[in-house]
């Protein structure tokens, strides 16, 4: 009787342990995750700047050139 309650007890403490390496693979698994979706944020952040100047610096050309063609059809009467 003492020996199976002694390889009882060991089957619960492994299954404890396994549990509890689980558990924290779980967490790691987590932390990475949101990690990640960190990183995807600051890209996105990064993609509409970029995306806000190319807006800015295509208007400003744009301006620029209608300018200079009525500049040009100004002077061209």
């Amino acid at each position: 009787m003492l020996e199976e309650t002694e390889k009882t007890m060991k089957s619960i403490r492994a299954v404890t342990d396994n549990v509890a390496t689980v558990t924290g693979n779980i967490k790691e698994v987590s932390e990475a995750a949101s990690d990640v979706a960190e990183n995807i944020r600051a890209v996105s952040m990064i993609i509409d700047d970029v995306g806000d100047q190319i807006s800015i610096r295509t208007r400003g050309i744009v301006v620029g050139v209608q300018t200079a063609l009525g500049v040009l059809m100004k002077h061209h009467k």
